[in-house]
């Protein structure tokens, strides 16, 4: 009867410090009414799950005649921050940085207080490749500008 039940599951990433992730569901080749668990408790819609917080979760889905599939997914943490003229957030192994008022020349410094990237960058919103930084947490400054925002890169 097991015909091969599938799971994929897609994410979006929570916001930094909240449980406001969310996991979208899609099952093949099993057969509804389905049944969820979500880290060891029922969940009743399976097709979204929401309000989830950053880390790991794991999710066991049964069709009606009892086949199961289970998932591991990842729900991240967007981590940004802003200041004045510029706001900045972390996009896989970019950085999305979206600028107001006037063009600027933004540098990151790690732990140790080292210069990192160096970038100068115009109004609107550019993505920045970061594949040196790894994770722990930088310092991202405006040259120029008396602010600074510290995030901690995934």
């Amino acid at each position: 009867v097991c015909d091969g039940l599938s799971l994929d599951v897609e994410t979006q990433s929570a916001s930094n410090g909240q449980n406001n992730g969310l996991a979208i569901l899609t099952t093949g080749a099993g057969y509804a009414p389905y049944s969820g668990w979500l880290n060891g408790q029922s969940v009743v819609d399976i097709d979204t799950l929401a309000q989830l917080s950053p880390g790991y979760h794991h999710l066991v889905i049964s069709d009606a005649f009892a086949c199961s599939d289970s998932i591991t997914f990842y729900i991240g943490s967007v981590n940004e921050g802003g200041a004045g003229n510029w706001h900045i957030h972390q996009q896989g192994a970019s950085l999305l940085v979206d600028v107001t008022n006037s063009p600027i020349q933004l540098q990151a410094f790690d732990a140790l207080g080292r210069l990192v990237l160096d970038q100068f960058l115009p109004v609107g919103s550019s993505q920045v490749a970061a594949p040196g930084l790894a994770q722990g947490i930088y310092v991202f400054r405006a040259v120029g500008q008396d602010d600074a925002v510290k995030l901690f890169m995934e």
